[in-house]
Order: C-alpha cells, then structure tokens, then sequence
C-alpha cells in the first residue's frame, strides 16, 4: 500500500490519521491504539495484521483496502449513522477518547456485541433467515460487489452453504467466475477450498481446469494448507516450498490425527465432541501464531524508533 494512500486514511474507530493495522474479517484499517483493543477480542472477531510489517498475500491486502474505501466501516456502524442515533446518546470514538474506557467499550460492543450492525426483521424461524441470506450471499459472489457480499455475512449467511439447486457451494461460484476478492472474503469467512460440489470438484478444480484461472487455483491451494503451513513456519521458521513438503506434513498431523481419535474413543469419547475439540484446538493455535506474528511486527517496529531516536541523538551533538 502506497505512502500516498495511508496519508489520507482515518483509523475506522476513533478517526486518528494514518493507520497502520488492518482488521482482516472486517475490512477496515485501524490505529496502534485501537489495535491494542481488538487484538484481545480474540480471531473470531477481529483477524488483525500490520500493513506494512506482516506478510500479506496480495490479493488478500486489495480484498482488505477494497473493502475500507467502499466504506465497510458503514457495516459495523450502521445504526451510529442514524441521526436518531445522536438524540440517544450513541457515538463512535474520538482521538480525544481514553483507552479505557471509551475506546475500549465501543471497540468491544462494535466487533464483539455487533451493536450498531443493521438487525434483520424478526421472524420465528431463524434458519430460515440465514438460508435466505445464504442463497443471496450464493448468488452476489459472482459480482465484484464485495461490501454486499460482506454485509450478508455480518447479517449470518453461510459462507459454506451448499446450495441444494445448484449443488455448490459460494466458493465454487466466486472461483468459476475468477471474483479473486470474493474468494478472498469468502475464506476469511471459513469457506472450504477443498469442499466438493454435486459433480465431485473443489473451488480449486473449478479455477484451473474449467476456468484457467491458473493464480487463483495456486491461491486457493496456499489457503488450503495455510494451518499446516503455519504450523511448519511456527516450529521450523519457514513453510514448505514443494507440494510433497506439504503432503508429508499433511500425513503426519493426519496420522497424530487418527492416535488422537483412538485414545479418545479409547477413554468414551464421541466423535462430536472430539470434533469441538479439535475445532477448538485449531482455533486456539491460529490466534496463538496470530499473536507470534503481530508480537514480531510490534517488535520490527519498535526497534526502527529505537534506531530512528538514537540517530537524532547523534545529530543533536553534532
């Protein structure tokens, strides 16, 4: 991202000048202090990574910095822009605001509580709603309308809903159509690169054979393995290179996969709650690499201040 850019950007949460963190899953682009907030709600709510010092694949930073000018934001603070909304006392944080605990508690209810998201009309079938909004999410991700697409997501559509007429998944369709920011959203979301569709082809199939969207097809392999991956660059510092690197790590967890199976059925446990508990296990482990990964980006950035301070010392006795 262009020094250009970040010039004229405002952090989405208190509207400080020049942010340098993004929020992945929410499309936005937020400050250093603000970002000390949301990395303590946890991956499932906010996916933050530095702009400049975490390593990004680039589709997925034009996915991010699409979504913040096609004013995401408005997303998360639906109802604050209401002018009602000013008579009742609700407002966004300012720069002015303390940490704790203006900035903290709007930070916390915005992502967390989704408080200021546009709410649904009430029904008495809940599953009914998201298979709507599911269907419309199936059918927008054909377009480039990303904010659409995301909106439905933050209103409960599926991002892996099978469509039982189409016999496909979203990730399917974004992937036919080559929508390389909707795949992007779409993973981000938890959809499944390796999901098949009624004729028995992945997302992947579809890019690279029926379409020949040969960099989209190598994308949505890179997602694929991106928790193996992880797991190899937080115990090896680097990630395999080769696909028969990633199929011998792959074998390995599956074979630690199947030991852990035996001993818990071994002990009574039911393949339900082995599965919670392995969902749990993953999601734990991605939040702790997000941690390691953010801790080195703070890390990178404190020591240029270091060195950035120590050369005006030097100057000043000159």
């Amino acid at each position: 991202m262009s020094k250009r850019l970040r010039n004229t950007e405002l952090c989405a949460d208190c509207c400080v000048p020049e942010p340098r963190w993004a929020s992945v899953n929410r499309g936005v682009l937020i400050c250093d202090e603000c970002c000390s907030v949301h990395r303590g709600l946890g991956r499932h709510s906010s996916q933050v990574r530095h702009l400049t010092h975490s390593t990004w694949p680039p589709t997925q930073l034009q996915m991010v910095q699409t979504l913040y000018n096609n004013g995401a934001n408005s997303i998360w603070e639906h109802s604050l822009l209401d002018p009602a909304s000013v008579m009742s006392g609700k407002r966004k944080a300012s720069p002015q605001d303390k940490l704790h605990p203006n900035k903290f508690e709007f930070i916390r209810a915005k992502y967390q509580m989704l408080a200021f998201v546009h709410r649904m009309p009430c029904r008495d079938d809940d599953s009914s709603t998201a298979k709507d909004l599911s269907k419309q999410l199936h059918s927008s991700v054909r377009t480039g309308n990303l904010e659409t697409c995301l909106r439905l997501l933050s209103l409960g559509a599926q991002a892996n809903f099978f469509h039982p007429d189409k016999g496909n998944t979203p990730l399917h369709v974004a992937a036919k159509a080559g929508q390389v920011s909707q795949v992007e959203l779409l993973t981000v979301y938890g959809a499944d690169p390796g999901a098949l569709d009624s004729n028995g082809k992945t997302p992947i199939d579809h890019a690279r054979y029926k379409v020949g969207h040969y960099d989209l097809a190598d994308r949505l392999v890179e997602i694929q393995y991106e928790l193996t991956d992880r797991l190899a660059f937080y115990l090896c510092g680097r990630k395999p290179g080769k696909q028969w690197q990633r199929c011998v790590i792959e074998s390995y967890l599956r074979f630690l996969l199947n030991w852990s199976v035996h001993v818990l059925y071994s002990t009574g446990c039911d393949f339900l709650s082995f599965q919670a508990l392995f969902r749990l296990a993953v999601l734990n482990f991605l939040s702790d690499f997000d941690k390691y990964l953010r801790n080195k980006a703070c890390a990178v950035i404190v020591h240029i201040t270091f060195i950035i301070y120590n050369w005006f010392v030097l100057f000043l006795k000159v």
